[in-house]
């Protein structure tokens, strides 16, 4: 597939998740852990990066590659269930070692 497709299919893919967060009440998971976990390709953190808030006894953070891109979605408990609460493009250096 080519890569300007795959990354235009991502971003509606969290315009979708942006607008239907907006519409759903709270309590209400816009995507769960176990979706994502089986649909997007990702690389699990040990930690949050700095920047984000996120104590680590609930929620965690992952790291998406398209190409060039990286995508950091976080996830946190909500009603005992891991929700997508944030996905965003973030530089890719930021996650690399020199």
């Amino acid at each position: 597939m080519n890569l300007k497709i795959v990354q235009l299919l991502i971003g509606v893919m969290l315009l979708t998740v942006w607008c239907s967060a907006w519409t759903a009440p709270n309590t209400q998971c816009v995507i769960n852990y176990l979706e994502f976990e089986s649909n997007i390709a990702h690389l699990d953190l040990p930690s949050c990066p700095e920047g984000v808030e996120m104590d680590p006894s609930e929620g965690f953070c992952r790291l998406g590659l398209v190409g060039d891109k990286a995508f950091l979605y976080t996830f946190k408990l909500v009603d005992k269930s891991m929700c997508m609460t944030d996905a965003k493009e973030v530089p890719l250096s930021k996650f690399l070692t020199k």
